[in-house]
């Protein structure tokens, strides 16, 4: 009696055919193509929405904030450069002549010229039949100290212009004017008025101060 090798497949028996063999091969490229191709799809829907969440994430920012200007600009093209003299208060005789008619005017413009630092005289009455509507200082021609006083009596009584000839034709006396070389012909339009207010001391002689006329300040000095 032979004995069968338990590896080797059983024949056939009469009469009965052999099994047919199943290929496996096909079948698992296909299981195996199928996966792949699914695992493609999710990687690739993965990639777009991650794409997209980054393009949604993206935010604009917009400065809404309205810019201020803050800066002032200022146009000195209209304000001219203005020099005015130091007011000088000594250096010359100040006397006052009343040619207003107006009792006492001269005598309490005398006293303010005091108190500011001015050496007035006594104050006396123009000639006879004078009256000025008008104030006028005059000044002793070719001396330079008194024109420099009688600038700064014109400009503390707010007067415009410039002094006029203390000479013959003055309506003054000599013997009035006692050595004096600035004389004011106090008329109507000043009479009874304060010289104008000053910033400072007013008692110092030759110092620079304020004039304020009005509402307008003029700064004197040089």
């Amino acid at each position: 009696m032979s004995m069968q090798d338990p590896n080797r497949p059983a024949r056939p028996r009469p009469g009965q055919s052999a099994p047919a063999s199943r290929p496996a091969t096909p079948i698992i490229a296909v299981v195996i193509a199928a996966v792949a191709g699914l695992i493609g799809l999710i990687v690739l829907r993965d990639v777009k929405s991650d794409a997209g969440n980054t393009n949604s994430d993206t935010t604009e920012i917009t400065d809404t904030t309205e810019p201020t200007d803050d800066t002032t600009f200022t146009d000195d093209s209209s304000v001219p450069d203005v020099t005015l003299p130091v007011l000088v208060r000594t250096g010359a005789m100040v006397v006052v002549s009343n040619a207003s008619g107006k009792k006492g005017a001269a005598g309490a413009l005398t006293d303010e010229l005091k108190a500011r630092g001015y050496d007035a005289g006594k104050a006396f009455t123009a000639n006879s039949g004078t009256l000025n509507d008008t104030t006028q200082v005059l000044v002793a021609p070719g001396d330079e100290a008194a024109l420099a006083v009688a600038k700064s009596v014109m400009a503390e009584m707010g007067l415009d212009g410039t002094p006029g000839p203390l000479d013959e034709s003055a309506p003054v006396k000599q013997s009035d004017v006692s050595g004096a070389t600035v004389v004011i012909l106090l008329g109507l339009d000043k009479a009874g008025q304060s010289l104008l207010p000053l910033a400072g001391d007013a008692g110092v002689p030759n110092t620079e101060v304020s004039i304020t006329a009005a509402a307008e300040t003029i700064t004197t000095g040089s």
